[in-house]
């Protein structure tokens, strides 16, 4: 679960910002509707425990994550921020009620004297399989999307080298290597400047020509 939630936590903003056009603090402000309600979930969670029980308030939470992590797999570039807030919104009721509720069950299952550390050892794998589940995802990401930068390639015909497909790769995914070498491009000039230099290559042109007629006269008038 943990999982989910830290990878929809680094690629929701990316594709606000990447898709939609978004900025870093817009980005950041579309993740409200989950966060939101991840909040007011947690509040509303402690009863819900109390009557409904550990187990199913644990499974209510695993199945909302789920659902919405669902919802948010569906959405493509043309759907728009609208596409993304059902998924936000049950995502954001199922980690408020998972997290709340797995905390909880650890902590009472115990004696008071070792609650502390049944919160530490909860919080312990929750942040490390985060961590494995975001690097597993990442890598999932990357593979597959290489892949289809390849099969791309290959259709058009382009033959290019493994280190050429990963500058591709890299300027599509906006990475500070692909901006380097984006950068390295030279602009296009402004077409006054353009016609500026054109018309001093006419006149040098033309003084090439005047000058080749004067050497010309003067080896007439030689002879």
């Amino acid at each position: 679960m943990s999982a989910v939630f830290f990878a929809t936590l680094l690629y929701l903003p990316q594709f606000m910002q990447k898709i939609l056009g978004y900025s870093p603090l817009k980005s950041g402000v579309g993740l409200v509707p989950m966060m939101g309600t991840f909040a007011v979930t947690s509040f509303v969670a402690g009863p819900l425990y109390g009557k409904l029980g550990a187990k199913r308030i644990v499974s209510l939470g695993c199945a909302a994550i789920a659902a919405g992590i669902l919802l948010l797999s569906l959405v493509g570039r043309n759907s728009g921020y609208s596409g993304l807030v059902a998924g936000m919104l049950v995502l954001g009721v199922g980690i408020g009620l998972f997290y709340s509720s797995i905390t909880t069950a650890s902590v009472t299952a115990l004696d008071s004297s070792r609650t502390g550390l049944a919160g530490g050892i909860v919080y312990m794998f929750q942040i490390a399989g985060g961590s494995v589940g975001l690097g597993l995802n990442t890598t999932i990401f990357t593979s597959s999307s290489k892949s289809n930068l390849n099969s791309h390639l290959h259709s058009l015909g382009a033959a290019v080298s493994q280190t050429q497909a990963d500058l591709v790769h890299g300027i599509l995914a906006g990475t500070a290597s692909g901006k380097q070498v984006l950068g390295e491009f030279p602009t296009a000039k402004p077409s006054s400047q353009a016609r500026s230099v054109s018309s001093r290559r006419s006149d040098c042109s033309g003084c090439r020509s005047v000058s080749a007629g004067r050497a010309a006269a003067a080896s007439c008038s030689r002879r």
